[in-house]
């Protein structure tokens, strides 16, 4: 495993906790419409980070075989 990977995990972690963060602040504070594009932008940085976070452990376990 390099040294990038728990970091790759790590951050994908952080990206979902901070999309569902802000999730619950945009409905609990914001108007429907307007509280619907950072949680959209959000959800799309955590899904582009947790492809990431996929891609490296495909990459660890074909290196390991």
């Amino acid at each position: 495993m390099s040294g990038s990977d728990p970091l790759l995990l790590v951050a994908g972690i952080g990206a979902w906790v901070a999309t569902g963060l802000l999730a619950v602040l945009a409905v609990a504070n914001w108007d429907p419409f307007w509280g619907f594009w950072p949680v959209l932008a959000a959800g799309i940085v955590s899904w582009a980070i947790g492809g990431q976070v996929v891609r490296a452990g495909e990459q660890v376990e074909e290196s390991g075989s």
